[in-house]
């Protein structure tokens, strides 16, 4: 069962847009919903993660199954946020406040469908709290997708016309 593994990355996921949430929370501070949502899906992210550890306690990795791509993966990803981070400092506040909500939104999909092949796992294990979980994760997930659509429509106009 491959299970582990799926879970172990979606808590990695989640953890990530936590911290990643906060960032840009604290780099736009000035704007005060950004500041004050970000800081709080951030730590509904958080709580979310730590729920899922007792199931990937219980699907654990197995020896036998590898886990170079997603370091490989895990490393290509901090190169090039950090990268990103360096170069956006150049930019105007606007564009980079519209970079960094559209990252954020990106990186929020990749983790609805962590969430969605997950939930399919859980129902095929026929893991019914597993299965509860994942739907929590994976409504508050979709939250945090429309608060950054509904904020990159409202920020776009300003930015791309100011």
């Amino acid at each position: 069962m491959k299970l582990g593994p799926v879970l172990e990355r979606v808590q990695a996921g989640e953890i990530e847009l936590a911290n990643d949430l906060r960032r840009a929370a604290e780099r736009h501070a000035s704007q005060h919903d950004v500041f004050h949502l970000g800081h709080q899906l951030a730590d509904r992210c958080d709580e979310i993660a730590r729920g899922l550890a007792p199931f990937v306690e219980k699907y654990g990795r197995h020896p036998d199954e590898p886990d170079g791509d997603d370091a490989t993966r895990r490393f290509v990803e901090r190169m090039r946020r950090a990268t990103a981070a360096i170069v956006g400092r150049a930019e105007p506040s606007g564009l980079l406040l519209l970079r960094d909500l559209r990252d954020l939104y990106v990186e929020t999909s990749e983790v609805q469908i962590d969430w969605t092949i997950a939930r399919q796992g859980a129902m095929a294990a026929r893991d019914r709290d597993l299965a509860v979980s994942t739907l929590t994760g994976m409504q508050e997930t979709e939250r945090i997708l429309r608060w950054l659509k509904t904020r990159i429509k409202e920020s776009s106009p300003q930015v791309v016309m100011g």
